[in-house]
């Protein structure tokens, strides 16, 4: 059966790593090399030393390499900073008199909503189609051949500095990885952690790193808004050193505790909890106003999925709880084959997810390909590499 393997790396705050999967022409993913290492040169997403951080991905690099009997070629790559910027663009198409909506007017309105003056610093990541609006009626997805006076398009655009794409590159390029694709962060985590039903009837994924927290809002299918706050896991560990006058070290180490020794710490629970939850209700509540200014926001209720290594905080899915009014939950991924003991921890949900992109790329590849004479040739030749076999 024909094979190929996709990558994942994310080059985070507090950790990086590198995973790999191989993929068979059924879509399965399966697990064949992981590495993970504590980060340098990162602050709050943000490159601020390029060798520092080119190194350490290379000794990832070499260990996934390694366990998975494969050379990395091409990865996907995840990016979440505070310098990450999302905002929503509109097309709209006066049909002057009213009449039946054609083709030549859909792609007008969506030429017309994809015309954003972007600055020269900056670089754009993703831009979506949200759908149509019709006459005031919104989320139509084929508003051909209906009859309208006003027609709407509306996209998503997230876009990072371009100095810091730039970094990525390089540093990509000297570890002679070729970047297939970047990802937002909150994307590939709602990769790994939604389904398509999840999507269409709203869910808003929040992932926390150790220094950023990204967000993505979806209703009908695609994503409504996204955004970053730059307060992480880090934030609290820092809360807790300085309120209980110990080490970063043993704070970053005692959030995460479901009990305390009593006769190693002079505190209890709920001197802890006291601590970290208002940190948590500001991190929230920055979110709850930042998503919700997207009116899809409303159709959300009960489906706020937690993701990233700060997600197992004790008791934050609590707070989000009182924050949000409504049921959270942390995402957990579903069942994987391979090693999947290696990647069993809410830290690796965007990982998982850009190992899904890199196969969603790969399908659709194949689909082109069908038929074709080079039907099994199609990686090799016809997209960018992303593994090849020692």
């Amino acid at each position: 059966m024909e094979t190929d393997f996709v990558v994942g790396i994310d080059l985070g705050t507090i950790k990086t790593r590198v995973l790999i999967a191989e993929v068979v022409e059924s879509g399965e993913i399966k697990i064949v090399g992981a590495a993970v290492k504590p980060s340098r040169g990162v602050k709050k997403g943000l490159i601020i030393d390029e060798e520092e951080v080119t190194g350490i991905l290379g000794l990832c690099k070499v260990e996934a390499e390694r366990m998975a009997g494969v050379n990395v070629e091409g990865a996907c790559l995840a990016v979440s900073s505070a310098s990450i910027k999302s905002f929503s663009s509109q097309g709209v198409l006066t049909l002057h008199g009213g009449r039946q909506i054609s083709e030549r007017e859909v792609q007008h309105v969506t030429k017309n909503a994809q015309k954003v003056p972007i600055p020269s610093d900056r670089y754009v990541l993703h831009m979506i189609e949200q759908g149509f609006s019709v006459d005031g009626n919104s989320n139509i997805n084929n508003p051909i051949g209906l009859d309208a006076v006003r027609l709407e398009k509306n996209v998503h655009i997230v876009t990072a500095v371009k100095e810091e794409t730039d970094k990525l590159k390089r540093i990509m390029k000297s570890n002679s990885i070729e970047i297939i694709d970047f990802v937002f962060s909150p994307f590939a985590a709602a990769n790994s952690l939604l389904g398509e039903f999840d999507k269409r009837e709203g869910a808003l994924v929040i992932d926390i790193g150790g220094e950023v927290t990204s967000y993505a809002l979806y209703y009908e299918g695609v994503v409504r808004s996204s955004g970053v706050i730059p307060v992480g896991g880090f934030n609290i560990s820092n809360d807790l050193a300085i309120g209980l006058k110990i080490s970063l070290e043993k704070a970053e180490k005692l959030k995460m505790e479901k009990s305390i020794d009593d006769s190693f710490y002079t505190f209890g629970l709920e001197k802890v909890e006291e601590i970290i939850q208002p940190r948590c209700e500001e991190l929230f509540n920055l979110i709850k106003n930042d998503a919700g200014h997207d009116p899809s926001f409303e159709m959300i209720t009960g489906n706020i999925v937690l993701s990233g290594g700060g997600s197992k905080l004790r008791g934050i899915d609590s707070v989000a709880e009182t924050v949000f009014g409504s049921r959270v939950h942390c995402g957990r991924l579903p069942d994987l084959v391979g090693l999947s003991e290696l990647v069993d921890d809410e830290s690796w949900n965007v990982s998982i997810g850009l190992l899904q992109r890199g196969g969603e790329m790969l399908v659709e590849r194949f689909e082109e390909k069908r038929g074709t004479k080079d039907y099994f040739s199609w990686v090799v030749e016809g997209f960018k590499k992303v593994a090849n076999t020692f």
